[in-house]
Order: C-alpha cells, then structure tokens, then sequence
C-alpha cells in the first residue's frame, strides 16, 4: 500500500514539474532564446521520462513480496484480511496489499505459577511451553486475535489449565505423580491451543516447590517428629 501511495506522489510530481518546464520554455521567443527553449523542452522530457520509468519500476516490484524462512505472510487490503498465507519465498500478489509477517517457528516460553492443590496446600510449579503457530490458521488467528496471540491466548490458557490439574491430586501425590500430571496438562492444554490455530510441542514441569511450612511439615514428617 505504501508503495502505491509512493508512486502516485511520484507521477503526481512528474506531471507537475513536466508541465511546468514546458510553460517556462513556451516564453521564450526570441531567436536567441530558442536555444534555451529547446533545452527546457529537452530537461522536461527527461523528467518525464524518468518519472514514469522510476514509477514503473516500482509498481512492478510491489507486486512482488519475499517471505523469509520462518514466517508465513498475512494479507490483508483495506482491512479485509485474505484467508490464505503467503508462503516462503517469492510471492506475486496485488500491490494494494497491506501483508504482516507471522512467525510459524517453535516458540519456547518460561514462567512461573501458583497453584493449590486438592488439600488446598499452595504450590509454585515452573513451566516450560514450546509451541509454535499453525501456518494455515495464520489468517484467522491474526483475524481474531492478533500477532500477540501468545499473550492473549497461550499464557492464560496454560495458567488454567495447570490449576485445574493441580487441584486433581493432594499435596502428598503431587511429587510421585508428575510424570503423569505433566502428561496430563500438556494434553489438555495442547487440544485448548488447537482450537485457536497454536499447535503445542511440549509441555515441561520443573522447580515444584510448595510453601515453606508445607516443606517445614514434610521434614519433620520425614524424621517422625509427627
């Protein structure tokens, strides 16, 4: 779009300084002014001719759109947005669209989280998310939720989901049964993200901690204190 702006400001001022050259010329009459004329005349056409050249160039290359490895491209004209992505590599599409670049790559995020579990002991677990956006669901995606979409869709699902899970087990399970809490949150967060066009890689659980006089109560326990 930019560049279709840019070439019409560029013909509007070849026109504009074309006719001008040539009005200047025209009040020359003399005969030892003819020259001169003559040279204005020469100058405006080559003004014009470079104009029209430059603005042609542009317009042909704005038809073109270059895609990195990675990223799918996302078109969109006046707003409207296209239903298919722009692939990698050289794409030939209209000059009037507006395209957004959307990373397809496998994305790793890391945060911390609170969670209670079943006997209402907190707990703070550290999870590891990788995933990546779907390249077809691209344009819906960006549609409806945006290039942020792992703000507004990925964090807080993960959030819910390994709450949910967490207040399945007492705090006694939760250690000895990671492997399957783990298994247990990646497939439920992984078929949450699917519905809006993120596919899930993997879904890690590390740093388990619960409070301190949960772990204070675990160690005397564990010497038969209590």
């Amino acid at each position: 779009m930019g560049t279709v702006i840019a070439v019409v400001v560029i013909v509007g001022m070849t026109m504009v300084l074309w006719r001008g050259l040539h009005t200047v010329s025209e009040r020359f009459s003399g005969e030892r002014e003819r020259g001169r004329a003559h040279m204005l005349g020469v100058v405006a056409n080559v003004t014009l001719a470079v104009g029209l050249v430059l603005s042609g160039l542009l317009s042909v290359f704005s038809t073109f759109v270059i895609i990195p490895a990675g990223p799918v491209g996302v078109a969109s004209l006046f707003g409207s947005v296209q239903p298919r992505p722009l692939s990698e590599g050289l794409n030939l599409v209209n000059p009037l669209l507006a395209v957004t670049p959307m990373s397809t790559q496998v994305q790793k995020y890391q945060e911390k989280y609170d969670a209670v579990t079943k006997d209402l002991q907190a707990m703070h677990v550290e999870m590891v998310l990788n995933y990546r956006l779907l390249p077809d669901k691209a344009p819906e995606v960006y549609q409806k939720i945006g290039v942020n979409f792992a703000n507004v869709i990925v964090l807080p699902a993960a959030q819910e989901v390994l709450k949910a899970n967490t207040a399945l087990h007492v705090a006694n399970e939760i250690l000895r049964q990671r492997p399957k809490i783990k298994a247990d949150v990646q497939e439920t967060l992984a078929t949450w993200l699917a519905k809006y066009g993120v596919e899930l890689k993997e879904a890690a659980l590390a740093n388990i901690r619960f409070d301190a006089a949960r772990a204070q109560a675990d160690q005397r326990r564990g010497r038969g204190d209590v």
